[in-house]
Parts: C-alpha cells; structure tokens; sequence
C-alpha cells in the first residue's frame, strides 16, 4: 500500500470514528422512556406504594403527604409515566443522565423557544402562551433516589413559605407561588387532585 492510500485510509477511519461517537451522542440525548410504568397495576397500587414513603417525608421534612402523593399523581399519572424514576418533572443539571421528552409551559416570550411545536402554541388570558417543548428531564437509578431528589426540590430556600402551613392545599398553593410550576392552573389542580387521592385511599 502507497502512503497516498494509506493516508486515505487513516482518513476515512478517522471520519467513520468521529461519525460513529456524533451519532452515539444524538441517539443518547433523544432517547425516551416515556412507556408507562409497569411497577403499579392502578391508581390504588400505586398510591399505597408511595404512601409509606410519602408519610416518612412528612414526619422527616414537614412535607404533608397528601401534597405529595398528589403533586407526583399530576407528574407522572399515578406512576404511569416516570421515565428514569423520575417523580416530581425534575428538569436535569448539567452533565446529569436525562431523558428527553415534550412537556407544556407557559412562558411569556415564545420567540425563546425557536424549536418548540409551533401547531400547540395557545394564547393564555395572563398575556402568557402555553407551548409545547422538549425538555431535559432528570434520570434516577431507583425510585428511593428519585424521591430523595424530588425532596431536594422542595427543601429549596424559595418554598420556605409553604411550611407555615400542614394543610396540604395551603402547602400546594405556597410551592406554586414558590415557582414550582408554569401551569397558571397549578394549584387548583393539585387541590383537585388532592381530593381525589383522599376518595381512593378511602376506598
């Protein structure tokens, strides 16, 4: 072999590397777990599961556990959709594990999000535009470190207000104000919720 070929060679090695490691990283930050969960047969199984965790957070951290059997019922769909046992939306830091997955938010300057899906762009009564993104979202190994993560979330200095409060929607509308969520309907459907893990547990 000439050195002219063998420099073509090393070339198109080189090239097949640097294709092979780009097209490694895009599949990584594109993959989803978004496929329900099969860790709970329904609502029910699902909230009895969380319940004894939800009860230690409570008597730990101040934290009602009806808050929170509720807020993580709203994220994840009673555990249907917790990708990378992720229980409260938690966006991922940087250099974290993530997945990548659309979510909704209002947000008052839609020209920030050039990427977004432009056909769910809905104009909101506060001046603000509900869109449809992809987002970053946190990966955790097992549920305990998800929910520890999640609980970090919550202890954050910004959302000190909420524990005034033990009733779980008062605590509910604190974490909104807090700046949990975008959703301008946040607490009014954590109240509702609330309710509804009351009626299932009773049940």
């Amino acid at each position: 072999m000439n050195k002219k070929n063998k420099n073509i060679l090393i070339f198109s090695s080189i090239s097949m590397i640097l294709i092979f490691l780009f097209l490694k990283k895009k599949i990584k930050e594109m993959q989803t777990t978004a496929e329900p969960n099969n860790m709970f047969t329904d609502k029910k199984d699902y909230l009895i599961t969380m319940l004894p965790f939800a009860k230690n957070i409570q008597n730990k951290y101040g934290i009602p556990y009806l808050f929170l059997l509720a807020q993580t019922a709203i994220e994840t769909g009673y555990g249907k959709h917790a990708p990378g046992n992720n229980f409260g939306g938690i966006k991922a830091k940087p250099g974290q594990d993530f997945n990548l997955l659309w979510t909704t938010e209002h947000v008052s300057d839609v020209s920030k999000y050039p990427n977004r899906d432009k056909s769910k762009d809905k104009p909101l009564p506060n001046g603000k535009t509900s869109i449809r993104i992809q987002a970053k979202f946190a990966k955790y190994p097992d549920i305990e470190t998800g929910l520890k993560e999640y609980i970090k979330i919550l202890l954050l200095d910004r959302y000190k207000a909420a524990y005034n409060f033990t009733d779980p929607k008062l605590f509910a509308a604190e974490i909104k104000k807090g700046g949990y969520a975008t959703d301008v309907n946040y607490t009014a459907k954590l109240a509702k919720m609330i309710d509804n893990v009351k009626l299932i547990l009773n049940t």
